[in-house]
C-alpha cells in the first residue's frame, strides 16, 4: 500500500509504501507535529529493516567520506553522537579520532532533574558534550534508555559541565537523525536536545570567542527526503554526506 501525505502546515510530501497494494490514501495532518511523527515512523521501519551487512557497508563509506572532507580534516575539536544499531555507525570514526590525537566529545542526555539553567554555563538544552579519551573509558560507561552507551550520570549541579565549552569550543558536530533533505533540513528522534544544544552552543560562543563548528550528518540514501516540515527553531545542518 502507498500512502501520499499531505500537510496543512507544510509543502512536506512523505510517502509510506509496505510494497502490499496499489491502492492510495490521502491524509490532512492537522499540526506539524503529526507530519513528523508520520515520517519518523516511516524512517525507523526502513533502517528497522536494512540488513545489518548492508548498514554496515554504508557506514563505511559514510566514514571515508567524512575523513576526506577538508572541514573534518582540519578539526581539532569534533562532537560524535555513539549511533544507535539502525543508524550508520560511528563506532569506526570514534576510533579513528581517538588515534589521531585530535579531542573527541560524546553528548550526554542528562537526568530531569538537571535539565534545568541551574549550572554554571546557563545551558538549557537538556544535554551537555563529555570528553571521551579512549576506547576503554567508553567500555565502562553504562547505556542509557535508548540503549546507547554514555557517560555516567551527575551527582549534583556542580558536574553538570560541557566540557568541550570549558575545553575550548567545538570545531565539528556530528549530528544525528532519522531523515534529511540533500540542504541540510534534518528531522530528530523528537527530543529536541541538539536544537536546543546547538542553539545554545552558538549563543555562548559567540560571548566567549569560541569557533562556531561545522554541522556534519552521516546518511543512509534511503533517509534523503524531497521536503521536512520545519519550525524556526530547527537547526540545518551543513553538510549531508550520503552512501
Amino acid at each position: 500500500m502507498v500512502l501520499l501525505c499531505t500537510s496543512v502546515v507544510t509543502n512536506f510530501l512523505p510517502i509510506l509504501d509496505t510494497g502490499s497494494h496499489k491502492c492510495v490514501k490521502h491524509f490532512v495532518f492537522q499540526t506539524m507535529e503529526e507530519a513528523k511523527a508520520l515520517l519518523r515512523l516511516q524512517m525507523l521501519r526502513k533502517l528497522r529493516d536494512m540488513p545489518a551487512s548492508y548498514r554496515a557497508f554504508k557506514s563505511d563509506r559514510l566514514v571515508e567520506q567524512l575523513l576526506l572532507s577538508p572541514d573534518f580534516h582540519q578539526s581539532r575539536s569534533i562532537s560524535v553522537f555513539l549511533s544507535l544499531p539502525e543508524e550508520p555507525n560511528t563506532w569506526e570514526l570514534v576510533r579513528s579520532i581517538l588515534s589521531s590525537g585530535r579531542r573527541l566529545f560524546v553528548p550526554q542526555v542528562l537526568p530531569e532533574r538537571f535539565r534545568s539553567i541551574n549550572n554554571i554555563q546557563g545551558n538549557d538544552s537538556g544535554m551537555c558534550m563529555h570528553r571521551l579519551h579512549s576506547m576503554g573509558q567508553l567500555s565502562m560507561w553504562p547505556m542509557n534508555k535508548w540503549k546507547i552507551v554514555e557517560p555516567p550520570p551527575p551527582k549534583n549541579w556542580t558536574e553538570v559541565v560541557d566540557r568541550a565549552v570549558e575545553q575550548g569550543g567545538l570545531d565539528v558536530i556530528i549530528v544525528p537523525g532519522l531523515a534529511f533533505t540533500s540542504d541540510g533540513h534534518r528531522l530528530g528522534r523528537g527530543g529536541g536536545f541538539y536544537d536546543r544544544y546547538i542553539s545554545w552552543y552558538r549563543r555562548i560562543a559567540s560571548s566567549q570567542e569560541l569557533s562556531n563548528p561545522k554541522l556534519f550528518a552521516l546518511a543512509f540514501e534511503e533517509q534523503i527526503v524531497p521536503s521536512i516540515p520545519s519550525e524556526p527553531h530547527d537547526i540545518v545542518v551543513d553538510n549531508v554526506l550520503t552512501a
